[in-house]
């Protein structure tokens, strides 16, 4: 350490350690129990779907803007289950679509189309799109 320069004492580092902790505690990210420690809380699909929510709203993003970017990313898993899904990744998705096609009331549309999406998301292979378990 150069001479001059501050040395944190231990005091300050624990300062630091409880703030930090109370921010992932704050965020959600860890549940704090006290007497026993933090436990991660974190659920990814959360996680990123709080985050999104937040940047659309604090940024006004419309909703063709957020319909457009699903539209790309269904796009890229589909290119990407072209040429990684398995044969029963294919059978699901072959099923899905059937089940689409068959669906006469809009909530079992919802339903067929939520059940075909996620199978094109695990299909795809890419972790960020598939559905968490």
């Amino acid at each position: 350490m150069a001479p001059g320069r501050r040395a944190y004492s231990h005091r300050s580092r624990l300062g630091q350690r409880r703030a930090r902790r109370r921010a992932l505690n704050s965020s959600r990210l860890v549940e704090v129990r006290h007497g026993s420690g933090a436990y991660v809380t974190a659920q990814p699909d959360r996680v990123l779907a709080e985050s999104l929510q937040a940047v659309i709203q604090l940024e006004r993003i419309s909703v063709a803007h957020v319909l457009g970017l699903l539209s790309a990313l269904n796009t890229y898993a589909a290119e990407q289950a072209a040429t990684s899904a398995t044969d029963g990744q294919l059978d699901e998705l072959e099923a899905a679509i059937d089940a689409l096609d068959q669906m006469p009331s809009g909530q079992d549309a919802s339903t067929a189309l939520l059940r075909f999406l996620t199978a094109l998301a695990t299909a795809s292979g890419n972790p960020l799109l598939m559905p968490s378990r």
